[in-house]
């Protein structure tokens, strides 16, 4: 049989990083392995073999011991993948039919480099530059390279919390979705908040400017109704006030043919949003928690301008 079109041999590898994984640094290292592992080292180098000089990713991976500083093992389940993979920039670059959707899509995890990388008991961490806010068609010397950072390794509950987002003036705040991949026995939670400022409280409580945080759940396993204190548990989902009201479902102040519905809640400009990750219980001993993310959030809002389709109408 012909051999694989790709990955093409021999390919570029180089910047390598290194970081001492710790005595207590435990992990199950191999499928299926009653072994508990320690020790060792974490690797991320930026590698080419995947595409072409377009396209560098990091790579990670782990060498650990089952019986001492002796033996050491190349871990296949742990730390072993690609830093934000997933780019989409290869096809957009040589089809000029494609070529307006590199500003709809903005192609992620461009030539990737640079890695620098730690790990402890509380996950691993690896720093790099790449330039996927770079528009590839520029033809100037000067093009745009940014630094990044991303965890993996979440062994317990954790907590994102993102920026403020501004809506440029009060907004409507319609619905939040997002895409995501959930180990089994996790659970992944969101809540919002909204604000009148660009300056959110640091603790989880109401001010003068900013709501408390919100959610608006689909089912009841999470025991409390939508509004304050609660949850967003799927995508989708209407983003509701403290008061569990929403914009997308309620009764504009005067109109008589809504009646049964609830009122509106007031137009904020700035929201930002919580992501939780929870552990729910482990399936079996040994278990390892380490393959739940979140790849991309969307938020739908009213902003500054309203876009109407053009009106046909038929005789």
């Amino acid at each position: 049989d012909p051999g694989p079109t790709w990955p093409i041999e021999p390919s570029w590898q180089g910047q390598v990083s290194l970081a001492l994984a710790g005595d207590n640094d435990r992990t199950g290292c191999i499928p299926g392995d009653t072994e508990v592992y320690s020790r060792g080292v974490f690797i991320a180098w930026s590698d080419a073999q995947s595409f072409d000089s377009w396209r560098y990713e990091i790579n990670t991976r782990r060498m650990a011991s089952a019986s001492g500083y002796g033996e050491y093992t190349l871990c296949s389940d742990w730390a072993a993948g690609v830093v934000n993979d997933n780019a989409k920039l290869y096809p957009l670059r040589d089809d000029p039919k494609r070529e307006g959707l590199y500003d709809i899509y903005k192609p992620a995890a461009t030539r990737q480099s640079n890695p620098s990388i730690y790990g402890d008991a509380s996950g691993l961490y690896v720093a790099w530059d790449d330039n996927r806010w770079d528009d590839p068609r520029h033809q100037g010397w000067l093009h745009n390279r940014d630094v990044f950072m991303a965890r993996w390794g979440l062994r317990a509950d954790a907590v994102y919390i993102s920026p403020v987002l501004d809506g440029g003036t009060a907004t409507e705040w319609y619905a939040l979705s997002w895409w995501a991949a959930t180990e089994y026995g996790d659970d992944l939670l969101f809540q919002t908040r909204f604000g009148d400022d660009p300056f959110p409280p640091q603790e989880p409580v109401s001010t003068t400017s900013w709501t408390e945080w919100t959610g608006n759940p689909s089912s009841t396993y999470l025991g409390c109704p939508a509004g304050a204190g609660c949850y967003y548990d799927a995508p989708g989902r209407r983003m509701v006030d403290p008061e569990g009201r929403d914009w997308v479902w309620c009764c504009e102040s005067g109109d008589p043919t809504c009646s049964d519905r609830p009122d509106c809640p007031p137009d904020y400009r700035y929201m930002q949003y919580k992501i939780i990750f929870r552990h729910m219980g482990a399936p079996c001993p040994g278990y390892s928690y380490r393959k739940t993310a979140v790849s991309r959030v969307k938020v739908y809002y009213e902003g500054l301008q309203s876009l109407y389709l053009p009106l046909v109408v038929r005789h």
